[in-house]
């Protein structure tokens, strides 16, 4: 699982199930031949595999309202 990439103007990791690694290491029966912001290129006999980033889920939020004068409300 691709979890984050780091790219700076004199190298590329990315954090791969908790461990870091830069283009040339060996993952998952491959090698990684490309790092970019939001994936990973990797070949692995003979065919490309990329891992990507998701985007965060959007988590929404309700308020819901109870009457002061209601059990639910905390007042009794």
């Amino acid at each position: 699982m691709l979890q984050s990439t780091f790219i700076s103007t004199s190298q590329r990791r990315a954090v791969i199930s908790g461990k870091s690694y830069k283009v040339g290491d060996k993952f998952g029966g491959g090698v990684i031949t490309e790092i970019q912001p939001y994936e990973v290129v990797m070949q692995r006999a003979g065919k490309e595999s990329h891992l990507r980033l998701l985007p965060k889920l959007a988590k929404e939020t309700y308020v819901v309202k109870v009457p002061a004068n209601s059990q639910e409300g905390g007042q009794k």
